[in-house]
C-alpha cells in the first residue's frame, strides 16, 4: 500500500530529527530547503501532510538527512510496484514485475523522466498510458516471434494500403507521430531501422509526448 501524505510527512519530518541528532544542532525546515534548493513553505507542506514530494524531492530529502531512500518506506522501485499494484489490483505478480522491469528500463536513461521530475498523481497517469505501450510491445514480440509463420502476401497486402492523410492529422503533434511510425520502410540518418529501433523510437516519441500532455494540462490548470 502506498504511504498517505500524512505517514510520508511524519517520515520527513522525523528524518530532520535524525540530522539534528547527528550534527548535534536543531536541524530546520528552513536548513533542509536551502540544502534541497526549495522553499521552507515546501518543506512544511510535505511535514504537515498537504503535498506529496517527488521522487527526485524524496531522494534529495534523504541525502540531506543522512538516511536512505528506503528510510521513507521503500525503494523508487519498491514504490513504482506499489502503484502498479494499486492501480491493477488483479494483475498477477509475474505480470507485475514484467511491466515494473519495463517502466524501469525506459527510465533508466533517461534523467529527465516524468516520474522524478512531478507528483504521484501524475505518475500514475503515465503509468496507465506507459501499460497501454507495455501490452502493444507485448502483442508485437509476439509478432516477431512468430514472424516466419505470416504468409508474405499478407504482410505485403498490410503495408501496401493507402490511407488518405487531413491536413488536421498532419499538424497535430501526436497524430504526425503516429504516421511517421506506421511507415514500413522508416529509416534514420539514410538507414532503414531495425524492429528493436523502432520500439525503442516508437516508446521514446510516446513517453515523450505523454509527458508534454501532462506539462500541457497541468499549465492549463494554473491559469
Amino acid at each position: 500500500m502506498v504511504l498517505s501524505k500524512e505517514e510520508l510527512g511524519k517520515l520527513v519530518k522525523e528524518s530532520r530529527k535524525i540530522k539534528s541528532d547527528k550534527i548535534m544542532k536543531r536541524y530546520t525546515q528552513v536548513m533542509l530547503a536551502d540544502d534541497i534548493d526549495k522553499s521552507q513553505g515546501y518543506i512544511g507542506d510535505i511535514e504537515s501532510g498537504r503535498t506529496y514530494p517527488t521522487f527526485r524531492v524524496l531522494s534529495k530529502i534523504a541525502e540531506a538527512c543522512e538516511v536512505p531512500f528506503s528510510f521513507f518506506g521503500s525503494t523508487e522501485a519498491d514504490a513504482l510496484k506499489r502503484i502498479i499494484m494499486s492501480a491493477y489490483p488483479d494483475m498477477s505478480n509475474e505480470k507485475v514485475q514484467k511491466f515494473l522491469n519495463y517502466v524501469l528500463s525506459e527510465l533508466s536513461d533517461n534523467e529527465n523522466s516524468p516520474f522524478i521530475d512531478i507528483d504521484q498523481d501524475l505518475t500514475l497517469d503515465i503509468l496507465k498510458t506507459m501499460y497501454t505501450e507495455f501490452k502493444d510491445k507485448e502483442k508485437f514480440n509476439e509478432y516477431l516471434l512468430h514472424k516466419k509463420d505470416y504468409p508474405q502476401t499478407h504482410v505485403a497486402e498490410d503495408t501496401n494500403d493507402y490511407i488518405p492523410v487531413s491536413r488536421s492529422e498532419i499538424l497535430d503533434a501526436k497524430s504526425a507521430m503516429n504516421l511517421i511510425l506506421s511507415q514500413p520502410g522508416l529509416m534514420l540518418n539514410g538507414e532503414l531501422l531495425s524492429d528493436q529501433s523502432k520500439i525503442a523510437l516508437a516508446n521514446a516519441i510516446k513517453l515523450g509526448l505523454q509527458y508534454a500532455e501532462q506539462m500541457q494540462k497541468k499549465e492549463k490548470n494554473n491559469k
